[in-house]
């Protein structure tokens, strides 16, 4: 594909929205719906599904929960995915705070940093 050329997302969009009839707890599919909802302008749809992302994710942690959660284990990117994607929208949004603590929390999640929280931090 040479650089530069546009792709229909139409049939993976298709794919992601039969992925959550199936089951709404796929959290990956939520993302995706995001990104593509960002991309085309869906600022309030996109900010509605990471949320979904988020909470399905929020979900099975207990409140306290205090360990690790690795990029390099597989099942843990979806939810960190989320709490990124939540994190740069709160940053477009302009509300700092929240954007910081969810970056903070990923850190913590993940202190080797696979998603570039410390650089977005410093931004802020």
């Amino acid at each position: 594909r040479r650089p530069g050329t546009v792709i229909d997302l139409t049939g993976g969009t298709k794919v992601m929205v039969e992925a959550l009839g199936a089951g709404r707890l796929h959290i990956d599919a939520y993302n995706h719906l995001a990104v593509l909802a960002w991309r085309d302008g869906g600022f309030k749809r996109a900010e509605k599904l990471y949320q979904q992302a988020f909470s399905i994710g929020r979900q099975v942690l207990p409140d306290n929960f205090k360990g690790r959660l690795t990029w390099t284990l597989f099942y843990n990117r979806p939810f960190l995915r989320a709490v990124h994607g939540l994190a740069l929208f709160r940053v477009q949004n302009g509300n700092v705070s929240e954007a910081g603590r969810l970056l903070n929390r990923l850190l913590q999640f993940d202190p080797k940093d696979p998603l570039g929280a410390r650089e977005i931090l410093r931004n802020l």
